[in-house]
């Protein structure tokens, strides 16, 4: 019972924990250094996680996470960049934000870079670790539930480094955490990651373009009530979708 309890919570607090770490030893202040540093944290973060949730699987008598395949990553950010621009053109028909920069994307390669980070931490140990062991102790239902109320209550933690809260910015990831689950129950681990690095990636893109504040734009973005809509209808096409179609 023990190590059940384990490979569901161990993986959650690995990546909270790697996220704090590298919160407070990399300076905003300093983005070329942050530039460097967060894709390898996210990388090595997500590789410690993975094998600790290896052997408490092992240990609790359950398969590993399925990883997938190059092919499942590209697919998942197909998917990621696609809710992006959708939830993008919906932003703009629902506020009629004024549009700033006309090339948004001219940092997009140090915002890919950079984003690398959460999207490895935050889903190995939320959908490879939290949604998958639930999923094999209980039934997907749970793990679904879990994997989007755990990851939407968890983005209070950046409230502890000054990061703005805005209520609805934890519910639109409670939605997005339901969708990212749902991606891993129907395809793979390598899946999810590619989704939330496609729409990580482009967040601050559409700041820019929006002409929205940098303190609080991502999350003005994130938490707007047409990104929710999209987030949950996502989530709950991707759990109806035909099994058949997948493997």
């Amino acid at each position: 019972m023990i190590w059940q309890v384990c490979s569901v919570v161990v993986p959650v607090v690995m990546s909270l924990g790697f996220i704090a770490v590298t919160e407070l030893f990399t300076s905003r202040k300093h983005p070329d250094l942050r530039l460097a540093i967060m894709p390898l944290a996210g990388l090595l973060g997500a590789a410690l996680t993975y094998q600790s949730i290896y052997y408490l699987n092992a240990l609790s008598n359950i398969s590993p996470p399925k990883i997938g395949s190059l092919p499942s990553l590209f697919t998942g950010i197909l998917v990621g960049v696609s809710i992006s621009l959708l939830g993008a053109l919906l932003f703009f028909l629902a506020y009629r934000p004024k549009v700033g920069r006309a090339w948004p994307f001219a940092r997009l390669p140090r915002f890919i870079a950079t984003n690398m980070f959460a999207a490895a931490i935050e889903e190995v140990g939320f959908r490879g670790g939290l949604v998958h062991s639930l999923e094999r102790l209980f039934n997907s239902a749970i793990g679904l539930a879990c994997g989007g109320i755990v990851f939407g209550l968890a983005h209070l933690f950046g409230h502890f480094f000054r990061r703005p809260f805005i209520p609805m910015h934890v519910v639109a990831a409670t939605f997005a955490g339901f969708m990212f689950s749902a991606l891993y129950l129907q395809f793979d681990l390598l899946c999810a990651i590619g989704a939330h690095w496609g729409w990580n990636s482009l967040c601050r893109c559409w700041t820019d373009f929006f002409d929205l504040d940098p303190h609080n734009g991502v999350q003005a973005f994130e938490g707007a009530w047409t990104t929710s809509i999209l987030m949950l209808t996502t989530a709950a096409f991707l759990t109806t979708f035909p099994q058949s179609l997948v493997s």
